[in-house]
């Protein structure tokens, strides 16, 4: 089965050989970007290489089950996986961000948004700080 994030990235998702996969493997953020830092405004997560199509699962099974919790209440909104982008301008500087996905209210407007962490948060609580 081959599980993918619907995006407008052209990126070619390679397969997860779970046996090659170190879910104990230290999870860091570069202080300084280097040429081979992606850049932050690119379609990817700041995961693993390895980790990348677990993440697309998780987030898959999210919304899954998120939209079955509301198919009852026959909501106009509903969970997708479509990466969202916000932009926040400020007088010295600009930020963009993109989510994991998001509550569409069939409008383009995001009521919610879904963000996955490659980690525990628990285990690794001050890198996911600073990303947020």
């Amino acid at each position: 089965m081959h599980l993918e994030t619907p995006s407008k990235s052209t990126n070619t998702t390679k397969t997860l050989d779970i046996e090659e996969v170190d879910l104990n493997e230290a999870f860091t953020i570069p202080r300084t970007p280097s040429p081979e830092t992606p850049s932050p405004f690119r379609e990817i997560t700041p995961a693993p290489k390895e980790l990348e199509n677990v993440l697309y699962i998780v987030n898959c099974a999210l919304v899954i089950f998120l939209n079955a919790l509301t198919f009852k209440f026959q909501l106009a909104n509903k969970w997708t996986l479509h990466r969202k982008v916000f932009n926040a301008t400020f007088d010295d500087a600009s930020f963009e961000a993109r989510t994991d996905g998001y509550l569409d209210d069939r409008k383009g407007n995001a009521q919610a948004i879904i963000e996955v962490k490659p980690v525990t948060r628990s285990k690794k609580r001050l890198a996911v700080i600073k990303q947020g």
